[in-house]
């Protein structure tokens, strides 16, 4: 969530629901290494449905000019796809919400996370995730219940803590983002994305957490 002088009272007109559209937030945040950024937008560039809308969230304006070049193709002179929006503003944490739960979609595919705060945010909204099929996204994610899972392809490792990263694979990111344009399949994963936000409740874990403590060693 972010909070922070630099926030603005409107975000992006875009990333309002108007019925038609399918936006898909994509919470980036430092668009470090971890994000898979330029495969992320090589993969929604590929999808032609003109519905679509991606509205990347990064928390750095220094990066809108790289993110600006991946979006126009890798070329300087390139055609920018308009269908793609940044957000680099520091929204109040109300605002923040209300802009992820307006997205239909959230798109998070990762090469490794640590909480991946984003996917308990969309959880707890409610909102679908797409994201690569590797852990621990695929602990919260499940596969055609609350969100859509693509496969992950080896990328070396995380440079601190030396885990395995993974890079989705762009094709079949492209594919899912395709599917999960058809309302129907959004309504049932939105849906699904609501049961789950159930199962994942802190009551579960605390009555889980007691029931172990109970039972004792053994």
């Amino acid at each position: 969530m972010e909070d922070g002088p630099k926030a603005r009272s409107t975000y992006a007109q875009s990333s309002e629901p108007d019925g038609e559209s399918v936006s898909l937030l994509f919470p980036g945040g430092f668009m470090s290494k971890r994000k898979p950024l330029a495969e992320t937008i090589a993969a929604f560039r590929a999808a032609g449905d003109p519905r679509l809308r991606l509205v990347l969230k990064a928390q750095v304006e220094r990066q809108r000019k790289q993110v600006e070049r991946m979006i126009r193709g890798g070329s300087r002179f390139g055609r920018r796809d308009r269908r793609v929006e940044v957000i680099t503003a520091d929204l109040p944490t109300d605002e923040y919400l209300r802009m992820f739960a307006a997205a239909d979609v959230c798109l998070a595919p990762s090469r490794w996370e640590g909480l991946g705060l984003h996917l308990f945010e969309a959880t707890a909204l409610g909102v679908p995730i797409l994201t690569n099929d590797n852990p621990p996204m695929n602990e919260v994610v499940v596969d055609g219940v609350n969100g859509l899972l693509v496969p992950g392809v080896p990328d070396g490792r995380a440079p601190r803590s030396g885990i395995p990263a993974f890079a989705p694979d762009v094709e079949a990111l492209t594919a899912a983002i395709e599917r999960i344009a058809d309302p129907e399949l959004r309504a049932e994963l939105a849906a699904g994305a609501r049961r789950r936000r159930e199962e994942l409740s802190w009551e579960n874990t605390t009555a889980d957490l007691e029931e172990l403590i109970a039972e004792g060693p053994g």
